[in-house]
């Protein structure tokens, strides 16, 4: 333990409740303590490449692009980390527009939103690779990763229209001008309509860790960069940068931990089952969350109504009051009895669940 503590001699630790062998596993654990300047980073080398592949190998898509944010200051790759762990403002709202085009293309988006998020990140790194062996470094524009590294994976599925990323070319002024026809198209407007939805409460927050004995929580200095690492795997949970504000104006997701008295609890679970997203290993997309060209129901959410698994009654979403009336009860735990009985009848759990690796003790 104390070998594991003095590693981080440049941040301070607000949770570490290491697992019994993860001292040893987790000696150099891979997070932000600092910005990096893109004049000063190292850049990427073929050494480099090898290590890179291997976090893609692990399926820990943000510690590979943690460690291409070290080796060349780019920003860019802080905002592919947050996705790609679908944390805060970013992954939230990624989430979302996952969903929303999922629900129009099921026969074109057909991986689980996990297996396409590492397709994107190995072709991100299809295109590092080419740089470092063009003598430049790991550099690569940000458009050709944007259209190219991105793009080209939703091209694959015939999906360019409704690529999400193209409203990014909002954020990036040097852009703006240029090449302003590339945020024309689907998926500008699926990822506007994800942000005034839900998608920003959907978000992982740091604070649902706090206190779980699986996770390290690990803050930079000045409390800008935030990385949660699986004590068990030392692979990147969740990660936070509190300076970027997408598309200028979007605050980060509140730091508050979702539990079971808040409805943004049961609606994540839900969105995490049907998108198959969260999950240890990026697996092929398994349909049974489909009927009738519909997602499962999920039982705990019924308009305007939530059930709270910690009072085991039904709630209000908008203020979070028990509801009184007998019939409206009676009527909501029959919508729920009858879901849990055709969930369990399509081969799924009664419920959406918690990922098993976020219960403690395991």
């Amino acid at each position: 333990m104390l070998k594991f503590l003095t590693s981080l001699s440049l941040v301070h630790v607000s949770s570490v409740a290491l697992a019994s062998n993860a001292a040893n596993v987790c000696e150099t654990p891979n997070y932000i303590a600092h910005a990096v300047s893109s004049e000063r980073a190292p850049g990427v080398n073929q050494s480099d490449i090898k290590t890179l592949r291997s976090f893609l190998k692990n399926n820990d898509r943000a510690g590979m692009y943690l460690m291409l944010y070290r080796l060349t200051g780019e920003e860019f790759w802080l905002m592919d980390a947050q996705i790609t762990t679908f944390s805060g403002i970013w992954g939230g709202t990624a989430l979302e527009t996952n969903y929303q085009i999922k629900l129009r293309n099921q026969d074109k988006y057909d991986d689980s939103i996990d297996k396409f998020s590492l397709k994107i990140a190995t072709n991100m790194l299809k295109w590092v690779e080419k740089s470092v062996a063009d003598g430049e470094r790991g550099i690569v524009d940000i458009g050709v990763l944007l259209m190219k590294g991105d793009g080209e994976v939703w091209k694959s599925k015939g999906l360019l229209n409704e690529y999400p990323g193209r409203v990014l070319f909002f954020n990036l002024i040097q852009y703006q001008v240029t090449d302003f026809h590339n945020t024309l198209g689907l998926g500008s407007l699926y990822s506007a309509y994800a942000v005034v939805q839900r998608g920003g409460q959907m978000g992982k927050r740091i604070a649902d860790f706090e206190g779980n004995p699986n996770f390290s929580i690990l803050k930079s200095k000045d409390d800008r960069f935030v990385t949660v690492l699986d004590n068990r795997t030392c692979k990147v949970e969740a990660f936070i940068d509190n300076d970027t504000r997408p598309l200028g104006v979007l605050k980060q997701t509140l730091n508050k931990a979702l539990d079971e008295n808040d409805p943004e609890y049961y609606d994540r679970l839900w969105l995490w089952e049907f998108m198959q997203g969260n999950q240890d290993t990026a697996e092929e997309y398994n349909s049974a969350v489909w009927q009738n060209g519909r997602p499962l129901p999920n039982p705990n959410i019924k308009g305007r109504y939530y059930h709270n698994a910690k009072t085991g009654g039904w709630h209000y979403a908008n203020d979070k009051e028990k509801v009184a009336s007998i019939d409206v009860i009676n009527a909501l735990n029959e919508y729920r009895r009858r879901t849990m009985k055709f969930r369990i009848s399509k081969g799924m759990p009664a419920e959406p669940q918690l990922p098993g690796r976020y219960k403690s003790g395991l």
